[in-house]
């Protein structure tokens, strides 16, 4: 659906109907040309996937955001000043909770600043070892109830 005039615009790159440039949301987010040089955006959308190398350029087009890495091939672009942490940060305000009561858990290397701002920071075991390190501590995978056994161990629930 294009967002200017509303047209069914289902598999095109452009608004048949007001010729509105599209990108799905489901599609990759090509940030270079055929020569690998920064493409002009004229839209801001999330990326899915960009290889690393292609950061610098990227943020150089972006230089109010960030891109906290968590896959060789996947990353998140957020404003600068913001993070997961941030966001627990005010939550934790908005109820009156002390951070040393909050609990988080993570799996990807953009969850460290998370994990290291809350009271207890737990790496999932599914985890890559950078967040392990930073992490309180390690429970099991997704797959094998690591939150539910993590909770458990820290008499939660």
């Amino acid at each position: 659906i294009c967002p200017k005039c509303g047209y069914d615009a289902e598999d095109h790159k452009f608004c048949p109907e007001c010729g509105e440039k599209l990108i799905a949301s489901n599609t990759e987010l090509d940030l270079f040309d055929e020569e690998n040089e920064p493409s002009p955006i004229e839209e801001t959308q999330n990326t899915e996937t960009q290889p690393a190398e292609q950061d610098e350029a990227a943020l150089s087009l972006l230089p109010h955001c960030r891109m906290p890495r968590w896959h060789n091939l996947f990353t998140d672009l957020i404003p600068a000043d913001s993070s997961k942490a941030v966001g627990i940060e005010r939550i934790l305000a908005h109820f009156g909770i002390d951070r040393n009561e909050s609990i988080a858990f993570g799996d990807g290397a953009n969850d460290i600043e998370m994990l290291q701002y809350v009271g207890t920071g737990i790496a999932m075991g599914n985890a890559a070892d950078i967040v392990k390190q930073n992490s309180d501590l390690v429970t099991d995978s997704a797959d094998d109830e690591g939150i539910w056994n993590a909770l458990k161990k820290l008499n939660v629930i």
